[in-house]
């Protein structure tokens, strides 16, 4: 596990890589949900298959990242999850969302 902070336009958002560690390795992408973090994937996680990369974030205002003044727009939750992306060197991901996470890889 390697956790990181990544800063997106003065925002540092905390994000977290689980399994193999590698740009190359096949990849996923978790967004939670509002008013959670990613912690909860915790009990996911563990049942994975093994060779994945993992990768989960707390979306602005949210567990470790940054709570930066409001509106929260669709728009920055999705610039974020991008530059969280970019910081990772994802080019291609399968991405899984739960509510407003759902709606942001969308």
């Amino acid at each position: 596990m390697r956790e990181l902070r990544i800063d997106r336009s003065g925002v540092t958002l905390c994000a977290r890589v689980d399994g193999v560690d590698q740009p190359n390795a096949p990849t996923l992408v978790f967004a939670n949900s509002l008013g959670t973090t990613l912690q909860m994937w915790d009990e996911i996680v563990p049942l994975l298959p093994k060779g994945l990369r993992i990768i989960r974030f707390d979306n602005r205002g949210h567990g470790q990242s940054d709570t930066p003044d409001g509106p929260y727009t669709m728009g920055a939750l999705v610039s974020d999850t991008a530059a969280v992306c970019d910081a990772l060197a994802v080019k291609d991901a399968l991405f899984v969302g739960l509510s407003v996470g759902g709606m942001i890889g969308q």
